[in-house]
This record gives structure tokens, C-alpha cells and sequence, in this order.
């Protein structure tokens, strides 16, 4: 055992109370974070739901999907159910399988819907080809289309009214000459 001389008794005995004085700072609490939601899930045997993104996932559900028969042609019968609060307008479009899963040659245009909070809209949909079986439903936002308007360049301005200006004088020319003879 080694001697501590008086001298270093007090910044040892500062060090030892120090030391235990000090608290390790707490761990942060763990909070519970949501699951992510996947963006792909099976509403019925054969119909798939895609969602765009996990914002539309959390958002939006189906509850209930079924496909049937009418006449040859398969119909597909699905709800949207708004799971916020907030007034949502989303679009949703419908591809139709075969049998063996691939994508018919169908062209299915996107589809608007506004659901209300907390509410559940139904959904029709024929396909348009006797041998489709199955349907894949994708859901998203609307994506609102940009238009861009150029500025006209104010020099080209001054240059069209110039051509203008003058194409006027030319007419009333004309028109004074044919009103003179």
C-alpha cells in the first residue's frame, strides 16, 4: 500500500468527493417511435395496395377488398379509408393482372377522390379484360402540374409594338390614300 502525504490529502479527498458526487447523466427516455408502415400490403387474395410514401400509408388504409365477376368481366370493389383528421384529396389508380401477375396492357388513368376525416369512401372498378384475376391499387397525393410562364423580354416588347406601330400607320395610310381618291 502507498503513503499519501498530507499535502495530497486534500486533492484526494476533493477528487474522492468529486468522484462521488457526480452522477452519470440519465439515458434518454425511449420513446416508442410508430412502426413504419409498409408500403406494400395484400386488402384481399389478389389485390395488392401500394402506397407512394409512408406519409400516404399512415394516412390512408383499405379495409375491404374483394374482386368478382360481372358477366366475363372482373369487378373490383375496394374502400379508402381516411385515418386523419384533415380533409385529404388523393388519386388512385387500379392496374389488372393475369395470372400469372403480369401487368395487362390496360391503360388505367389516375383517379381523384376527397375524403373527409375519419371517414371511408367505396370504390368500384371493372377490368377491361377477361383475363385479368388479379388488381394492384396504388394510392398517392396529387402531384399538382407546374406551369411555366416566361417572362416576355421587354426588349422583344418594345420591338413587336415597333412592328405594330408601324403596321398601323401603313393601314391608315392606305386608308387615307383610298379615302383621298
Amino acid at each position: 500500500m502507498k503513503r499519501i502525504s498530507l499535502r495530497m490529502l486534500p486533492i484526494v479527498a476533493a477528487a474522492l468527493i468529486g468522484a462521488g458526487c457526480t452522477t452519470p447523466p440519465l439515458p434518454a427516455p425511449s420513446t416508442a417511435a410508430d412502426p413504419v408502415p409498409a408500403l406494400t400490403a395484400e386488402a384481399a387474395p389478389g389485390v395488392t395496395v401500394h402506397y407512394d410514401n409512408e406519409l400516404t400509408a399512415r394516412a390512408l388504409t383499405v379495409p375491404s377488398a374483394k374482386i368478382t365477376k360481372v358477366g366475363q368481366l372482373p369487378k373490383l370493389a375496394f374502400s379508402i379509408r381516411n385515418r386523419t383528421s384533415e380533409r385529404l384529396r388523393i388519386e388512385y389508380q387500379i392496374e389488372w393482372r393475369d395470372a400469372d401477375g403480369a401487368p395487362l396492357m390496360v391503360s388505367n388513368a389516375w383517379q381523384q377522390v376527397l375524403l373527409s376525416g375519419n371517414t371511408t369512401k367505396a370504390v368500384l372498378s371493372i377490368g377491361k379484360s377477361v383475363n385479368a384475376r388479379s388488381a394492384a391499387i396504388t394510392l398517392r397525393a396529387p402531384i399538382d402540374a407546374e406551369i411555366f410562364v416566361p417572362e416576355p423580354d421587354p426588349v422583344e416588347q418594345m420591338k413587336l409594338q415597333q412592328q405594330y406601330n408601324q403596321q398601323v400607320e401603313q393601314y391608315n395610310a392606305q386608308l387615307l390614300e383610298q379615302n383621298a381618291r
